[in-house]
């Protein structure tokens, strides 16, 4: 999972092009998607609400500026 949809998550998501089957996208905008489409076309994505749970995935990148996704840490099963 990616969190944000800004140049970082971009990044982010170019880096895992050839390495992943699958990204899901935590936005606030959900129509940045489309920009993450055209950057690689072949991953299967979703965009989820900004409040979605991150448990359960093998990796999660946060883009957001500091404190944007502090959150998350509060509803990590550990």
């Amino acid at each position: 999972a990616i969190i944000g949809g800004g140049g970082t998550a971009r990044a982010a998501l170019w880096a895992l092009s050839d390495k992943a089957d699958s990204v899901d996208f935590l936005l606030r905008t959900p129509s940045r998607l489309d920009q993450m489409e055209r950057i690689a076309p072949r991953l299967k994505m979703r965009a989820l609400p900004m409040d979605s749970l991150v448990d359960g995935y093998d990796l999660v990148i946060n883009t957001t500026p500091q404190g944007g996704a502090d959150h998350f840490v509060q509803r990590l099963k550990t």
